[in-house]
């Protein structure tokens, strides 16, 4: 897919709605104040910490803890800070009402300014989108030059995007791609927003499994944590052997990639490759493992018990338990949750559902990362 058919909107430098939407975005800039206050109101502690009450002006780190509560925050029943403020404000239109639920679509990443004027033209490095961006602050895209690059929030306005918090400059073209990389691969769902790229991220896991089974012959491995870190080694060799879904070579050393301490200091080490995760690590898996083939000395059943209520342990360990053996992750799991009528089949999955919430609430999404060359040229400038 070309850039051209990648943007959101083909790019122009006026507002598209004409004095309407002039004035309504004037009235962003209101609306903002109204919802931050709310949200200093409500979250004061998780704001301005140590600093107690709020007072202004806020500083960088207090605006990015605003813009991070807008953007993740949600109460019990799911709600965003949105949705509550609403609810609780009754002087709001109609139309100030659509707009505010309209933020919570919301976009962050490394945006390189093709056209400026009343709607800028951008491109987003983390996601590889194009948008159509205003400012209800005139003067950001009248004071920065074509090529710039800023890295910003924006939220969705009417048919084009508008830019929320801080929009910080980023000096020069390496700084910005390295910072788009360490988003692109420590914050995936910011560069999943692309279809195309989770679609690639997809092929990728497939592929990589694939090779797995081929080395292995199965799709799940346990040792001492020197061995399994060994063939963790040898898999990702194999992998650069492949050059699986086309992937691009990062230059990455798989003998310098070592596990964390705690996994080498184990007893053992489990490694299983997840069809629609990746390969996914677990400490002392030799030990559910002895539980699950019979061993009711073993300490895999208390382990177990462990692992359903440690948020870090993806459910697909206990879809894969549950392949092995289900009848000893029953009795297990009918022990943990005094559940004498416990079955796999009838009561698994809502299980897991509960003790692993965050897991289901967020979409399930692959391990691997696609870059494209630009990235990976900036990637192995930033290693030399």
């Amino acid at each position: 897919m070309s850039r051209r058919q990648r943007r959101q909107k083909p790019p122009g430098d006026r507002f598209p709605s004409g004095r309407a939407g002039r004035q309504l975005l004037e009235r962003t800039a209101s609306l903002k104040t109204a919802l931050v206050a709310y949200i200093v109101e409500h979250h004061e502690a998780a704001i301005f910490g140590e600093r107690g009450a709020a007072r202004l002006p806020f500083t960088s780190e207090e605006i990015q803890r605003i813009e991070a509560l807008l953007a993740e925050f949600r109460d019990e029943d799911g709600r965003r800070i949105h949705d509550r403020f609403v609810s609780a404000t009754a002087r709001l239109s109609r139309e100030e009402r659509r707009v505010i639920l309209d933020w919570k679509d919301h976009v962050f990443g490394v945006f390189r300014i093709e056209t400026t004027g009343e709607v800028a033209a951008a491109f987003n490095e983390v996601d590889e989108l194009s948008y159509r961006i205003v400012s209800n602050e005139p003067a950001l895209f009248n004071t920065i030059a074509r090529g710039s690059w800023l890295l910003m929030r924006v939220v969705r306005f009417m048919d084009v995007w508008l830019v929320s918090g801080d929009a910080q400059r980023i000096l020069d073209e390496a700084a910005a791609l390295s910072i788009a990389v360490d988003l692109r691969t420590t914050l995936p769902a910011l560069a999943f927003r692309n279809p195309d790229i989770l679609k690639q991220a997809r092929e990728m896991v497939e592929d990589h499994r694939e090779l797995f089974l081929e080395q292995y012959g199965t799709d799940f491995l346990v040792g001492p944590p020197a061995l399994m870190q060994e063939r963790y080694r040898e898999h990702l060799g194999h992998c650069q052997r492949a050059a699986s879904s086309g992937a691009a070579d990062v230059g990455l050393d798989p003998a310098t990639v070592d596990f964390p301490e705690d996994l080498l200091a184990a007893e053992s080490v489990g490694l299983l490759f997840d069809r629609d995760e990746d390969l996914l690590l677990l400490r002392n898996a030799g030990r559910v493992i002895d539980y699950l083939d019979g061993d009711d000395a073993s300490e895999g059943a208390e382990l177990l018990g462990y692992l359903l209520t440690e948020d870090s342990v993806s459910p697909a360990w206990f879809i894969y338990f549950a392949r092995r053996a289900s009848d000893r992750l029953e009795l297990a799991l009918k022990r943990v949750t005094g559940h004498e009528r416990f079955t796999w089949q009838r009561h698994g999955e809502a299980l897991l559902r509960s003790h692993k919430r965050g897991w289901y609430d967020a979409p399930a999404y692959p391990g691997q990362m696609p870059l494209p060359e630009r990235l990976v040229r900036a990637l192995k400038s930033a290693d030399e």
